[in-house]
């Protein structure tokens, strides 16, 4: 299908037609798949990728004004997914480490202060204040340096699930420990 076909079906699509979808869909999924396939090197990211890109094309189909080249437009989507969520993912992770290592710091430093073992403590009940499975899947990770992979193979889930609860849970985690340690820092320097 080249260009002009595949603009037609898009204007199809913008009113709402779903079998027009569904036909652009089988005629554009794969080149989709297969840039985040290659990029992520990760077939459950670029399962979640593919649909990402199909259900945002759907939701923002009347706002899109595409006049030359759809595929380029795919393209050009899944590129910027694939760079969000390695963005995200490096984020929380580097967040995560700052936390985990300013905890050690003011232990290791402050062994026998009371704020500090505080902190501790504070930080391993909000580990056992998550979810089973995704407790478990946090410990593996960060207690016993278990990878996404063997995780995944562990718990018999996809890797994507594994990345997914460790977000989940470094977020509910960082929230609560942010809050902590700025309560920490200003009673320090009071």
């Amino acid at each position: 299908m080249d260009d002009r076909q595949l603009l037609v079906l898009f204007s199809d699509v913008k009113e709402g037609n779903r079998q027009a979808f569904s036909f652009l869909y089988e005629h554009t999924w794969r080149r989709v798949y297969d840039l985040a396939l290659a990029k992520t090197r990760d077939e459950a990211e670029a399962k979640d990728i593919l649909q990402e890109i199909y259900i945002r094309l759907w939701d923002k189909r009347e706002q899109l004004i595409i006049q030359t080249n759809l595929e380029a437009y795919l393209y050009r989507m899944t590129k910027h997914e694939i760079i969000r969520r390695m963005e995200t993912s490096l984020s929380v992770a580097k967040k995560t480490d700052i936390y985990r290592l300013a905890i050690d710091q003011l232990s290791h430093s402050l062994d026998s202060s009371l704020e500090a073992k505080e902190l501790r403590l504070k930080w391993q009940d909000e580990i056992a204040k998550l979810p089973e499975k995704q407790r478990d899947i946090y410990k593996l990770h960060y207690e016993q340096d278990y990878s996404i992979r063997e995780i995944a193979q562990e718990m018999g889930v996809a890797e994507q699930t594994v990345k997914n609860q460790l977000v989940t849970a470094n977020r509910k985690i960082r929230m609560v420990m942010e809050a902590s340690l700025l309560f920490y820092v200003l009673t320090l320097y009071n």
